[in-house]
């Protein structure tokens, strides 16, 4: 028995019932979704700097993130913690003889906290009061730590780990 199509596209046999379920039910599906934040600026703050684009990543929770420095070279100065509070975001930098992100000096560059994940690749990470304080899940590539001092509780140096 062959089926017209004008005749599955009548009420009576529900194929259009059927067809109109499955369509609800594919678009109330959760997808996977990522957000991706270009960094445009060196600045330490504002728009277009790292730390506005963590700071929407934390806000928008749910969501991968994917944190663009690929545009920029040079010297990023922070004046404090770069917090990665919830999550999964991806810090791509441009390479690590290329950008560098330079502490203050006496606190870390970057803190990830318990439950988020985050990835670094092509970053130097320099003068932190340890660059990175990891309580959740990282992962670091392509990257160069060096010149950074923790000296409060023997805390790391580059990294102080209690995460995985």
């Amino acid at each position: 028995m062959r089926l017209s199509l004008s005749r599955c596209l009548t009420a009576n046999n529900g194929c259009v019932k059927t067809i109109g379920l499955c369509l609800i039910l594919f678009l109330s599906l959760p997808f996977a979704h990522a957000d991706t934040y270009t960094v445009t600026n060196l600045t330490d703050s504002g728009a277009g700097s790292l730390r506005q684009a963590i700071l929407d990543a934390n806000i928008n929770t749910g969501v991968n993130h994917t944190i663009d420095l690929s545009g920029l070279s040079g010297q990023l100065l922070t004046q404090g913690n770069l917090n990665i509070t919830t999550g999964t975001v991806d810090i791509k930098g441009p390479g690590a003889d290329v950008l560098t992100i330079i502490g203050n000096g006496s606190q870390r560059i970057f803190e990830i906290s318990s439950g988020a994940t985050a990835t670094l690749s092509g970053l130097t990470l320099t003068n932190g009061g340890g660059a990175i304080l990891n309580n959740g899940t990282l992962t670091i590539t392509h990257s160069t730590l060096s010149g950074n001092t923790a000296t409060n509780n023997d805390n790391g140096g580059a990294i102080y780990n209690s995460g995985s």
